[in-house]
């Protein structure tokens, strides 16, 4: 009797952990979620000094524990980055979609931006290739353009994930 409680016991503390371990990252990541998209990254990207190969990525944004704001990017696919990114910059959303403002340079994009029309936010971030964006009215609206360090601007939408 005792050996099946100890069994039992045993088998509960392994359940517990593989539960635990199941909701990974994902479950102590952020706090609070203000938006939650998918990307699929043509190219490989930079994000804020950090490499993502090309593929399907989940797309978070919200606050943490203590309330500073990140972005969260999850790869779908196993081994690729999951990774933290704090914004260099917050502004009003210039866009009409949810999408990440890259600048393509080669065979890789930097991403510059966050558009979230969906919440009216547009995050900014820090690049190390020395992109830079310059505020610029074109058509009936302001945009970004990237500065001559990168040849042109690759815009990947953001899908919405559904609650």
């Amino acid at each position: 009797m005792k050996v099946i409680r100890i069994s039992l016991m045993s088998t509960g503390l392994v359940l517990a952990l593989f539960v635990a371990g199941t909701t990974g990252v994902r479950a102590q990541a952020l706090h609070l979620t203000v938006f939650s998209g998918t990307a699929q990254l043509p190219l490989q990207a930079e994000w804020q000094g950090k490499t993502l190969p090309s593929g399907e990525y989940a797309v978070y944004y919200g606050t943490r524990m203590g309330g500073t704001h990140y972005v969260e990017i999850a790869g779908k696919t196993p081994g690729t980055p999951h990774l933290f990114i704090a914004p260099q910059a917050y502004s009003p959303s210039s866009s009409t979609q949810n999408e990440l403002v890259c600048a393509r340079d080669g065979n890789h994009l930097v991403v510059l931006e966050l558009q979230m029309s969906g919440i009216g936010e547009s995050l900014s971030f820090a690049n190390s290739h020395g992109a830079q964006q310059t505020p610029q009215r074109i058509g009936s609206g302001p945009r970004s353009r990237v500065a001559a360090a990168a040849k042109q601007i690759q815009r990947v939408p953001v899908t919405l994930n559904k609650k």
